[in-house]
């Protein structure tokens, strides 16, 4: 099966966003919650919301995914032209089968042996933020100072984001708007209780339409270009749909449709604001497919392909891709995987859990613990440096003992403090590294 890449007049794409505005307005957007397994954002809500199950890919010529030995393949498609529908019928190579997909060797991937400092140094320390069992939902305010969070702090206050210093201390409200703030925290987005969807600054002085037709958006990483995704075909099953991804200036102006993928999504923004994470799948194999969309010319590349392929997450600076494989019938293959934004250096990592970046090249991760979660006195926090798989400790349960709440926590931008809800109190915690 194919992807359709498209540039369309502005005139026609504003036809075409108003006609699809039919197909349904946004769900509520909602706060995005990691599970023991899974990543997530550090900003309020995703554009759309990531599925487990991946999609099918846009059209690049197919190559197996995962394998420790394989060689990056630039499976590139033409870049459209303003009159122009480039249909790319697929031709794939078929994936081999699992005798014949080597499996990861131990000189490639990281064993989950954690590697102790034998030198003292200065164990992190943890200060309780908020009482009360107050909320879900923490992340960062752009410049780390804040935490905000999703409340209602008192039977006489509003629903809202709120937010706390990272010293404590009263709890603030942000804003009473629930939705997807810009990286620089300027500008929120959300929808209206007229099912439009609207952005404004965070100061109240201005807002504008944009014609998204009630779908939640998401930002470029400098705060000039929003897109959002269409779901044109529905399905009973959400990876056999067909769904359209947009791009428009800020302010609305310019929209056009970018590709059309069978039950793909928009996974992220690279840090250079010209380039797109995408999911995809193949329903004729079975496969799901990441790949980097270059915005300006429609060249698409493959990064990675195996089934039940998700939570793809871009480091900081854009050169590594973190994603995991669950439930693929191959044990080789499930875990949490790494490469860099260029397909090479792909490895499985040798722990998994719930995992997100704390600086460009190491990865923070709360390991998934295999025995009865009742049972676990203390999580643990690691970090894993992704170019060799080295995995050490930032927590230790005889130094410093949390448990966190739903796999409810967030890394700050700068990767020396993270927030948690506690699994004891449900209040918000803070962890400081030395």
């Amino acid at each position: 099966m194919g992807a359709t890449l498209k540039r369309i007049p502005a005139g026609v794409a504003v036809g075409m966003a108003a006609l699809r505005a039919i197909v349904g307005p946004l769900a509520t957007v909602a706060a995005m919650g990691l599970v023991a397994c899974q990543s997530g954002p550090r900003y309020l809500a995703a554009a759309a919301p990531q599925p487990t199950t991946a999609t099918r890919e846009p059209t690049t010529t197919a190559r197996p995914i995962p394998s420790n030995t394989m060689t990056p393949v630039d499976t590139t498609t033409n870049s459209p032209t303003a009159t122009q529908t480039l249909t790319h019928t697929a031709s794939p190579t078929p994936e081999p089968s699992r005798t014949q997909t080597p499996a990861p060797t131990a000189t490639r991937t990281a064993t989950a042996s954690i590697i102790l400092n034998p030198t003292a140094t200065p164990a992190p320390t943890k200060r309780q933020l908020t009482s009360g069992g107050c909320c879900v939902r923490p992340f960062w305010s752009p410049d780390g100072r804040q935490v905000w969070f999703i409340d209602r702090p008192a039977a006489d206050a509003v629903t809202g984001i709120w937010g706390v210093g990272i010293s404590g201390g009263a709890p603030a409200l942000v804003t009473q708007r629930l939705g997807v703030f810009s990286p620089n925290g300027r500008l929120l987005a959300y929808v209206s209780s007229d099912g439009r969807t609207y952005i404004g600054r965070t100061d109240g002085q201005k807002r504008w339409e944009v014609p998204s037709g009630g779908r939640a958006i998401t930002f470029s990483p400098d705060a000039e270009r929003i897109g959002w995704q269409l779901l044109s075909s529905p399905e009973p099953s959400y990876h056999r749909s067909t769904i359209d991804l947009w791009i428009a200036n800020v302010n609305g102006s310019n929209p056009e449709e970018v590709i059309s993928l069978t039950g793909g999504r928009l996974s992220g923004w690279f840090p250079d604001g010209n380039h797109w994470l995408l999911t995809g799948s193949d329903i004729s194999s079975e496969s799901f497919t990441l790949m980097v969309l270059d915005l300006s010319s429609g060249k698409a590349r493959e990064i990675a392909r195996a089934p039940r392929l998700g939570g793809a997450s871009i480091s900081p600076q854009g050169d590594w891709v973190a994603f995991q494989v669950t439930v693929s019938g191959d044990a080789q293959r499930d875990g949490l995987w790494v490469a860099r934004s260029d397909g090479s250096a792909m490895r499985k990592l040798g722990v998994y859990g719930s995992y997100q970046w704390r600086s460009q090249g190491l990865l923070a991760i709360v390991p998934l613990e295999v025995r009865d979660q009742s049972e676990v006195k203390s999580h643990r926090l690691l970090e894993v440096e992704v170019a060799t798989g080295e995995v050490r400790p930032l927590t230790d349960p005889a130094q410093l003992s949390f448990r966190i709440a739903n796999g409810d926590w967030s890394m700050a931008p700068d990767g020396e403090k993270m927030v948690y809800v506690s699994a004891e109190d449900h209040n918000l915690w803070l962890i400081e590294f030395p």
